[in-house]
């Protein structure tokens, strides 16, 4: 048996691809272009993707040395609409965090809608990221900054592993991580000092 797109539980190959070194080179994209104040707006919190994300997302600023608030970590069950209430609790402090990071797609057009609500614009206001390079994405402006998973590789290479299972070549069980591609979008704001 050979899994594609999900985990298993040591039994039988898997091939997927890497959502926490994904997030983790995410995070430091932001980190390098000044933010240091952050909002998180996650997955389901029974999902292994979110939790995976959300650790890439903390062992970068565990790196950079920077302490993510407690009260800006929400989670909006990888829908749009959960995403934008998420973004409006977010977004309605004063001190609202200047990048925010939505675990998908849906999600970061979600947090867009609630800027525009709330008068805000991105990125000058508030950078916004996704995740998936979903087709929800092609109708929003600006571009999101989000990634795109390997779903065609993944595809190829469990075929392959089944392949090898029927046709007795098969080295036993084995577990595939391919890596994500980061899409530059335009809803990342580079800060400067007077804007950290």
């Amino acid at each position: 048996m050979v899994y594609c797109y999900c985990y298993t539980d040591g039994e039988g190959s898997s091939v997927r691809y890497s959502n926490e070194k994904t997030v983790y080179h995410m995070t430091k994209m932001l980190i390098e272009n000044g933010h240091r104040e952050f909002g998180v707006i996650n997955g389901l919190k029974e999902s292994e993707p979110a939790a995976l994300r959300y650790n890439g997302f903390l062992k970068a600023l565990n790196e950079a040395g920077i302490t993510m608030k407690e009260e800006n970590i929400t989670c909006g069950n990888w829908k749009y609409r959960e995403g934008k209430e998420a973004a409006k609790k977010l977004l309605n402090k004063n001190d609202h965090p200047t990048a925010i990071m939505a675990m998908n797609d849906d999600m970061a057009v979600g947090v867009c809608d609630a800027a525009r609500e709330l008068g805000l614009k991105v990125p000058d206001d508030v950078s916004v990221t996704g995740f998936d390079n979903s087709d929800i994405i092609q109708y929003v402006t600006p571009r999101i900054t989000t990634v795109e998973r390997p779903l065609q590789e993944m595809g190829y290479r469990a075929m392959e592993l089944l392949l090898e299972n029927v046709s007795g070549v098969s080295v036993g069980d084995v577990s595939i991580t391919l890596p994500c591609t980061l899409i530059e979008g335009e809803s990342v704001k580079k800060l400067n000092q007077e804007n950290r």
